[in-house]
């Protein structure tokens, strides 16, 4: 009911903001920010690794797999964000058109999404989705409110690069301070065979979740290296809005 209630009310918002953002921005602006996300989105699955399904299905020790599933979360975010940080000349060559400033940017992202997994899986493992859903619509309602307004204030595509990293930090602020106890940042001995066992249950939903993701946005990244960022905007908003 509740994630019924996050899609009936984020959607039409994200419609309604779309269309205002249209009049306000040029499409090559939706396009840079999506050519970034393109990449970053895919690193998005490599972040967490499956940890945060493997803590909901877990039933052992609590504090335990927090723990360690936090642990792997941010090891694996860091090293993610390391990698884009000192290869984004690379990544350049694989986009085609990507803005490097813009890039460089939105990297923390990678961060934010990394101090969110394990805290927002504590939430669903205590089937407290009623706070989930508050998160997930408050950041994409600022999200939009705060494109439009810097919009409105001519900062152009930044509009939607701050509003983006705006929204992320505030769904990780919220995540946090909606559990009721930070049992992943407490300390316990390390388990090895736990971890296997934890990774052997991650790993391949994270793949699983790399070939859904490329099989849906392979076209975006496709368009936006040949036909460049202004063709990019337009496609991606009509896909959007469609």
């Amino acid at each position: 009911m509740f994630m019924a209630a996050v899609a009936l009310i984020v959607r039409p918002l994200n419609v309604v903001g779309t269309i205002i953002l249209a009049r306000l921005l040029d499409p090559s602006d939706f396009g840079a920010v999506a050519l970034a996300m393109v990449l970053l989105g895919t690193t998005y699955m490599f972040i967490g690794l499956g940890m945060g399904s493997a803590l909901i299905h877990s039933d052992e020790d609590q504090g335990k797999v927090a723990f360690q599933t936090f642990v792997v979360t941010i090891l694996s975010g860091l090293t993610v964000f390391l990698l884009l940080r000192f290869n984004v000349e690379l990544a350049a060559a694989i986009l085609g058109n990507l803005d490097v400033d813009v890039f460089n940017s939105l990297l923390p992202l990678v961060l934010f999404s990394a101090l969110t997994v394990i805290p927002e899986a504590m939430l669903k493992k205590q089937l407290l989705f009623g706070r989930v859903s508050v998160a997930t619509i408050v950041s994409e309602v600022s999200y939009m409110v705060m494109a439009i307004i810097l919009a409105w204030l001519d900062f152009g595509l930044w509009s939607l690069v701050y509003a983006r990293l705006s929204s992320a930090f505030l769904k990780l602020f919220l995540v946090w301070i909606f559990n009721p106890s930070w049992t992943w940042l407490r300390p316990k001995r390390w388990d090895w065979a736990l971890s296997r066992r934890l990774l052997r249950y991650g790993l391949p939903i994270t793949g699983g979740g790399f070939v859904s993701y490329f099989h849906t946005h392979w076209d975006d990244w496709f368009v936006g290296r040949q036909f460049g960022t202004q063709a990019l905007g337009y496609y991606t908003k009509a896909y959007d809005l469609s």
